[in-house]
């Protein structure tokens, strides 16, 4: 997770976007309310991952529905476990009266094989750390990569050459814009196949 009230900056040769975090380390206006009408779960595809706050699907929904309060519970690279895990610890309690829990074909599927690996490991270290090696870390490098942003910026890189990750971002009539990634989303769901056992991004 992120630190509480975080800030940074992340980028690509896509995309350049800001982070901030609230004070649960998840990405919503600060404070948070003691209720949320919809409570929204998910991955980079849940955060907005790429795009600034206010550009989000779920910043945009909560502006689309009257009086209401939507809260995210989403966090790039995460898997359904962890998912149902931030719901249990921080949206029970708001009650809300939605809950979207959104799952990504792309990959979902073949992280929560490698999650369940890693619980059965014992739940050893951080799981991002644990995942890129996929259980094989390097001792003498355990102590560096546990506290790396190298380690995302690896990650990045190893997805771009692994999917290819092309995109074209097209100019609306309205003055917006729409980026469109269909060889991210072609790779990721061929790569989901139920018989493949190779190389993986998250």
């Amino acid at each position: 997770m992120y630190p509480p009230h975080y800030r940074t900056e992340m980028s690509s040769l896509d995309f350049r976007f800001s982070v901030e975090s609230d004070e649960h380390g998840f990405r919503n206006a600060s404070p948070w309310p003691d209720r949320a009408e919809v409570v929204i779960v998910g991955d980079s595809m849940a955060y907005g991952y790429g795009v600034e706050k206010d550009e989000a699907w779920t910043t945009l929904l909560d502006d689309a529905l009257p009086k209401s309060r939507v809260i995210t519970l989403a966090l790039p690279g995460t898997t359904p476990q962890q998912y149902a895990r931030y719901f249990e610890k921080f949206g029970v309690a708001l009650r809300p009266k939605v809950l979207i829990f959104c799952i990504f074909p792309g990959n979902d599927i073949l992280e929560a094989e490698t999650f369940d690996r890693w619980i059965a490991a014992g739940s050893p270290g951080n799981y991002n750390v644990w995942r890129y090696f996929e259980g094989r870390v390097p001792r003498s490098e355990l102590a560096l990569l546990d506290r790396s942003f190298l380690l995302l910026s690896l990650r990045s890189i190893r997805k771009r050459l692994m999917y290819g990750l092309e995109s074209q971002t097209l100019e609306l009539p309205d003055g917006g814009r729409l980026q469109l990634a269909p060889a991210l989303y072609g790779n990721a769901l061929q790569h989901n196949d139920q018989g493949y056992r190779g190389s993986r991004a998250s």
